[in-house]
């Protein structure tokens, strides 16, 4: 029997379920995760968030996962070895708006590790939601950077979702493709857009046009695009892209609410946008904490640049060294963090 690893899960919140269990699964080993969301979250516990993807990563490797249900506080993984066959394209229903990017980070850590490729279609579910990365920002970011680290993304969405009611539809398909050595800088922008999406339902009201009239207010894109789309329930989301000519992107996005001014939405995502402008770094604080699994697997000397030690950072090194021990170098020069693969 091999070696329990145990990881006490006060070190952060989700994002130790969110890699340690599709690592841990690509690695072969068993996994004890304790007190899971105990901390600082209202809600302790496992949430639907996380039991959606998991439940699916678990099921199609056939894998085992004790404890798994709703305000579980402790989860036991045995891992599985069943490999999906080839364009196998499974069905997930996702409760009302949980994030369909976070079940989609569960399935892209495996496919970093693993380097088995993965389809799936999503039928509910949010794509514009609070506290996790909107479609947008996944498409014209995490994609292309996702790809520079070995894994291309195939994204689908026939229907956005949102707040509350989520109802999302959409197909994604991940597979690995040829790791090379990636040093991501900052250096000079080659673009600033903002993407303004909203839901068919507010056109009469001019919500993506409104985002964008208060972006433009407060910093001058290159480009705007604006996009209305049919959905179960109305919103509308706000997101601003940085290109630079290195070749590397940042991405923000704010999401409007019931009693929010699209104006408003608008000219705080454009705010964000500047603050990421005006950051030295080479990726944004999701990308900071999402592309540290992927260093974990890339060839030696790869490495990207971040200006805090937010706390899923903080949490994602820890579950590597766990798992994988040593293996990545990580140094602070002028308030600036390097995290490089050794």
């Amino acid at each position: 029997m091999s070696e329990i690893i145990e990881i006490d899960g006060t070190i952060g919140g989700g994002s130790v379920l969110r890699l340690g269990i599709p690592l841990a699964i690509a690695l072969g080993k068993s996994l004890r995760i304790t007190n899971v969301r105990q901390v600082k979250e209202r809600r302790k516990g496992l949430q639907v968030q996380h039991l959606t993807g998991l439940n699916f990563l678990t099921q199609l490797t056939g894998s085992q996962l004790l404890g798994a249900s709703i305000g579980s506080p402790e989860v036991y993984l045995t891992p599985g070895n069943t490999t999906p066959p080839p364009n196998f394209l499974p069905k997930i229903q996702v409760p009302t708006s949980a994030a369909v990017s976070l079940i989609i980070q569960i399935v892209s850590n495996y496919v970093f590790a693993s380097r088995k490729p993965i389809g799936f279609e999503f039928e509910g579910g949010g794509t514009h939601v609070s506290y996790s990365p909107n479609f947008d920002v996944l498409l014209q970011v995490n994609k292309p950077l996702f790809e520079m680290f070995g894994l291309k993304m195939h994204i689908q969405l026939v229907k956005p979702g949102f707040f509350p009611q989520g109802g999302a539809m959409g197909r994604v398909y991940m597979e690995p493709v040829p790791l090379s050595k990636t040093i991501l800088t900052s250096g000079e922008i080659e673009s600033i857009d903002v993407i303004s999406s909203a839901s068919s339902s507010l056109r009469a009201q001019k919500v993506a046009e409104k985002q964008i009239s208060g972006f433009k207010s407060v910093l001058k894109p290159d480009r705007t695009f604006a996009g209305y789309a049919d959905s179960v329930n109305p919103g509308y989301a706000c997101s601003g892209i940085i290109k630079y000519k290195s070749k590397s992107f940042k991405g923000v996005a704010k999401v409007g609410g019931q009693n929010d001014s699209p104006i408003d939405i608008g000219k705080e995502t454009a705010k964000m946008t500047k603050d990421e402008r005006d950051n030295p770094a080479s990726v944004d604080e999701q990308l900071a904490d999402q592309l540290i699994l992927p260093l974990a697997f890339a060839p030696s000397g790869s490495q990207y640049t971040f200006d805090k030690m937010y706390e899923h950072v903080d949490t994602n090194l820890k579950v590597i060294k766990y798992l994988m021990g040593d293996i990545l170098d990580l140094q602070k020069e002028n308030g600036i963090f390097f995290l490089t693969k050794k």
